[in-house]
Formats: structure tokens, sequence, C-alpha cells
């Protein structure tokens, strides 16, 4: 996306903002080397992010700006985490380009709400947990791949998590890791989430597939989550917009 057309859309999309409102974008992949996997697309959704929350903010809205970081050392559709260790270290890890962003929309720095995702792994984990242990639910069923998510007016069924060796509840997958992610965010005190993604194919090491993403919003309405999401998926041809 040009400048030009970040600004229409920011324009667009910042008079859907509702008060405490997250906005998100420019999510990434950290390498097996510790280093950002960035391309114009993952910049792009940043600088939309940045845009709408400026204008947000010109609007008297209460809102935030984040950023979600894949620190696990995988996508969606790998087990195996291969970051090596001692090249990565969390602190002061925002890439330059998007510390450019933030300096020429005149954004501090330190408002920047960054996300990491093996946080958020961990969270998932915890939510299966209590959910077996202490709701019981049956909606959630066990097989030989992992624990699903029952849809219970469709046919339609969620992986939560992949069976793994010496672990009861299993690894967390996509769906319960985007649906943890949204649920903290409503922890954090947000009504409302509103998130730039990237879908591009040569960006298809980072996100595979957003139907992932869309599957963790059913699976946080299904938790209970009352948070109000709104997925924003750039592609080379346009817009997509996501849950609601």
């Amino acid at each position: 996306m040009n400048l030009k057309q970040i600004k229409n859309l920011a324009d667009e999309l910042a008079i859907t903002i509702k008060d405490k409102t997250i906005i998100t974008g420019g999510h990434f992949l950290i390498d097996s080397e510790g280093e950002p996997t960035l391309n114009k697309g993952t910049i792009s959704s940043f600088q939309l992010a940045a845009k709408i929350y400026c204008n947000a903010l010109q609007q008297n809205k209460n809102v935030d700006l984040g950023l979600l970081i894949n620190d696990i050392g995988t996508n969606c559709t790998e087990e195996v985490c291969e970051i090596k260790k001692s090249s990565f270290r969390r602190a002061n890890f925002t890439p330059m380009v998007h510390e450019n962003i933030l300096s020429v929309a005149g954004i501090d720095p330190s408002l920047l709400h960054i996300y990491w995702e093996k946080h958020i792994r961990n969270r998932a984990s915890l939510e299966i947990k209590r959910r077996q242990l202490t709701l019981q639910r049956k909606d959630i069923t066990k097989d030989h791949i992992g624990y699903w998510l029952m849809d219970k007016d469709s046919p339609t069924k969620y992986l939560l998590t992949r069976n793994k060796l010496h672990s009861p509840y299993g690894l967390p997958a996509c769906p319960l890791i985007m649906a943890a992610y949204f649920m903290y965010q409503e922890k954090q005190g947000y009504q409302s989430s509103m998130n730039i993604w990237y879908i591009a194919e040569d960006n298809s090491k980072n996100i595979p597939n957003h139907f992932l993403i869309e599957k963790g919003a059913h699976v946080a309405k299904a938790f209970g989550s009352k948070i109000i999401i709104q997925n924003v998926y750039l592609t080379k041809d346009g817009v997509m917009l996501g849950s609601s």
C-alpha cells in the first residue's frame, strides 16, 4: 500500500473505532537467528495501525497501539522452535523501521504495547487446562490428534491443542493461541480489538492461513469473551474485513 491508500483506509477505519480499543499491526516472525522477518506488507500494516491510532486520538477516543511479535520461532503449521536463545533478547527489540514509523507519526515509542507470542501461548495452555480441570466443558473433546472445541450450532470443530508426549493437554494450536491473545487484551481492560494483518503469499511464512485467526476469534467468544474483534486483512489486491 502506498501512503495515500494508507491514509484513506485509516480515515475510513478510524470512524468505526470505539473507546477502549487496542489497535495492532505490523505482526512479524523472528527467524532462527533472532532477526525480524519484515516485508513491505507487514510494514504497511504497522503504518496503517499507527495512522488509525493517530486519527482516533484526534477524535478524542481512548485507544492504544500494539504490536504482536512471534517469538516462538515457528508459524502455526509447524511444531518446533528453532530460535537460538543466545541470539535473541526481548528488551528494546522494536525494529528500526517500526521506530521510524512511530517517530514520523509523533508517537512516543514507550506507548507501544508489545505482545509476545510465547507469552500468549503460555496463557493458551492455562486456558485449556482451566477449562478441562475446573469447568469440564462438554463441548471440548479429545482424539488422537488433540483437543477440539465443538461448535454447538454447526458441524464445525476447532483444534485447540495437538497431542504432545508428557503433556496431558498438548501443545496449543493456532486457534487457541489467537483466542488467548484476544482474551488477554480483554483482561487488560480493552472492550474492542482492531488488528491489521498482512496475508499475501510473500508473508505466508509468517501467516500461512488467516482463517486460523478467524477461528481464534470464534474460540474466544465460545470461551465467554465479550471483546469486539475486528480483523483487517491486507492483501496484494486490497482489503478484507474479518470478525466483528
